[in-house]
């Protein structure tokens, strides 16, 4: 296992029992035993027939079940797939980290970021957004580029955007804009919704303005002028966007339409904890277990926190 990063007993096991017993453990409240039960009796090596044998009664009928337990093992399918698709804030952006530095790398590229609700530090993620700015020259060798990423997975790809699956099945969108459009996208496609909407507001009462991931707009001018026109009010930044909309820079993790919009036109959003809050940790693995960094180093680094 040390060297080689596997067992073959742990894999003989693994492969011995259908993997969608493994996947049934996921269900809150439904064990081992109680999987083992179902699929001697019933079976059933799937959620998938787990929840038609729920349906047709047949799980109530085992002993030990009842037509309780088969309803909480149909709430608890529900509550699977509901977060099968999300991933933890870690998860995402490890698996982010290295793609969002290759595309600095790529010589076309102006400006890039994660954007999404990765960019909001949600603790859980949907899918990843990565946004790029460019000149339209430079779009389709920087989406090409991309897709050839190694472990990526291409779903769809045109001249300005792809749509790929990441490691471990995370879904991602890259985006390429030109440099006058990249604040207006990074603030769009960082969200969330509810704050677009709340900002696309303040925008048409204050200024009669429309505003997209292009720019600013007269109301009568559509989406598709917007793009072509340019923004009737230049935004380098997000920052210059706020400004403009006589509003303080509101942080990504605070854009959820829980009050940031009236803190930041009083001045009263709060401060964020940042990396120079920390002074230290009370729990450290050394070098003397399974740790990275010898009990000196930590010393050390301690003293200077």
């Amino acid at each position: 296992l040390y060297t080689t990063n596997k067992l073959q007993f742990y894999d003989e096991l693994k492969s011995s029992m259908p993997q969608g017993l493994l996947e049934m453990l996921r269900i809150p409240g439904f064990g081992p035993k109680r999987v083992k039960i179902v699929y001697d009796k019933l079976k059933v090596d799937s959620i998938e027939k787990l929840e038609a044998a729920c349906r047709a009664g047949k799980v109530a009928a085992l002993d030990g079940f009842g037509e309780k337990s088969q309803q909480k093992i149909l709430e608890g399918i529900t509550l699977v797939r509901q977060f099968s698709s999300r991933h933890r804030y870690d998860t995402a952006y490890a698996v982010a980290q290295p793609i969002i530095e290759a595309l600095r790398s790529h010589a076309g590229v102006i400006r890039c970021s994660i954007a999404g609700s990765l960019r909001r530090h949600r603790e859980t993620i949907g899918d990843i957004d990565f946004l790029v700015s460019a000149r339209p020259k430079d779009a389709a060798a920087i989406i090409e580029d991309f897709a050839a990423i190694r472990g990526i997975s291409v779903n769809a790809k045109g001249e300005t955007k792809a749509s790929v699956v990441l490691k471990g099945g995370i879904q991602a969108d890259l985006r390429v804009v030109t440099d006058d459009q990249y604040a207006f996208a990074l603030n769009y496609f960082t969200g969330s919704k509810e704050h677009n909407i709340a900002l696309r507001a303040r925008a048409l009462k204050l200024k009669n303005l429309s505003l997209n991931e292009y720019g600013f707009s007269p109301v009568s001018e559509k989406e598709k002028s917007a793009k072509e026109l340019g923004s009737s009010i230049k935004c380098k930044t997000e920052e210059d966007l706020y400004e403009a909309l006589k509003l303080d820079y509101v942080a990504p993790e605070l854009r959820e339409d829980m009050g940031e919009i009236e803190a930041a036109e009083n001045g009263t959003l709060p401060k964020l904890i940042e990396l120079s809050n920390l002074r230290g940790t009370f729990h450290c693995h050394s070098t003397w277990s399974d740790g990275i960094a010898s009990i000196e180093a930590m010393a050390e680094a301690a003293t200077d926190l």
